[in-house]
């Protein structure tokens, strides 16, 4: 049975930074990322990096299956009723059975409960295929930004949430 419940300071945080290191090794691989091109790149994630998160007010929860931690999502308040999904991740082998989507509702959800009116997401620009996915989700381009940081741009997708 599936189960997403919250991760915080008292959790296996270096099992959730696994998680996400994983979901976002082929990300990656497909882009082109190393740790000298993109040392921020979520797929270099770690425990200590998701603790400074949780101190910083960032919500987080992970989707178990069978009380194994396959999926994650993190929350964070931008203010003024917007709401950031970050790091959403799902396990490689555990991909394209609809927990992506239940992480997404989740934050969602949640972000209305915590007066959220939008939610927002940051992925790769030229990432067709999950740009996709978040438009069939209710997620509509709004921008897209370039960070001296980054070798790519991003697509910012939002929500109107209700």
């Amino acid at each position: 049975m599936d189960m997403i419940k919250p991760i915080d300071r008292d959790s296996n945080l270096e099992q959730a930074a696994m998680v996400v290191r994983a979901a976002f090794a082929t990300v990656a691989e497909e882009f082109g990322l190393t740790p000298d091109n993109c040392p921020t790149h979520a797929s270099l994630t770690t425990g200590e990096q998701l603790g400074a998160m949780c101190e910083e007010g960032v919500e987080m929860f992970g989707l178990f299956l069978d009380a194994v931690l396959a999926g994650f999502a993190a929350l964070e308040d931008g203010g003024s009723g917007i709401f950031y999904i970050e790091k959403l991740a799902v396990l490689p082998e555990c991909r394209h059975q609809g927990y992506g989507e239940q992480l997404m509702r989740f934050a969602c959800d949640l972000a209305v409960i915590r007066g959220g009116t939008r939610a927002s997401v940051g992925i790769i620009d030229e990432s067709t295929v999950l740009a996709e996915w978040y438009a069939r989700l209710g997620f509509n381009d709004r921008e897209t930004r370039e960070y001296p940081h980054l070798p790519f741009r991003v697509r910012i997708m939002e929500k109107e949430l209700s």
